[in-house]
């Protein structure tokens, strides 16, 4: 590579996952590759990113996903004040990718960042997640599970289940109220987990597939799972 390239790839590891029916035959085989590169943040200061491609059979498939992945990770280097902090060792960083569903078509990813300065009280958090169909290599809204008309019921089940779940007073409900969003969110067997801050530190609510039968799109990307409920 160019020395002039501020990413250099160090090292990938493939890791392969074959999807079994429920008769125990083999579906289809997907590989993950464990990629991590360094880069500069000065001539001589540099950190790490690390993250799962998805390696599909379809390459049209696989490339329109693993771009979309690449470009997310690469939106956490270090920039700026931060970079700064970070080469004098004055704040730690930290940055996580986790693969948290990858069957039934769908691939389901949660990425944070940590940013802990010397001296404060604690660290400041920021957290997104990544949803994909594996038929179409989209990349999954929640309003695209969902019929469209019911939204507002949906939403109004999550503020009920986390205000039930945790016992929140009223002023407690009303923050909880203003920070839901269902943008984020992962999938996986039992349902849908929505993510969201709560007094600065990420918390979910559960949505089980019970829940959302009513809700679900017949011919959508959860259809598997809604069958699997009734």
């Amino acid at each position: 590579m160019m020395k002039n390239e501020k990413m250099k790839l160090l090292l990938t590891t493939l890791i392969s996952l074959t999807i079994f029916s429920v008769h125990g035959k083999p579906i289809v085989t997907i590989h993950i590759k464990h990629k991590k590169e360094k880069y500069y943040l000065t001539k001589t200061c540099y950190d790490f990113l690390e993250w799962d491609a998805i390696i599909l059979k379809n390459k049209a498939i696989e490339n329109k996903i693993n771009s979309t992945i690449r470009k997310r990770v690469n939106s956490y280097q270090l920039r700026g004040e931060n970079a700064h902090l970070f080469c004098k060792k004055e704040m730690d960083y930290t940055f996580k990718f986790e693969i948290i569903y990858l069957n039934n078509s769908i691939a389901s990813l949660a990425l944070s960042k940590s940013l802990y300065l010397k001296d404060t009280p604690h660290p400041w958090t920021e957290f997104q997640t990544m949803n994909f169909s594996l038929e179409t290599g989209k990349e999954l809204t929640f309003i695209s599970l969902f019929d469209s008309s019911k939204i507002s019921s949906i939403d109004s089940m999550i503020l009920y289940n986390a205000t039930r779940e945790r016992l929140f007073d009223a002023m407690d409900s009303l923050e909880l109220n203003q920070s839901i969003r269902s943008d984020k969110f992962n999938i996986n067997d039992e349902g849908i987990k929505v993510i969201y801050t709560y007094q600065n530190y990420p918390t979910d609510v559960l949505l089980t597939y019970k829940e959302l039968q009513p809700f679900i799109l017949g011919q959508g990307p959860l259809k598997k799972m809604g069958q699997t409920t009734k």
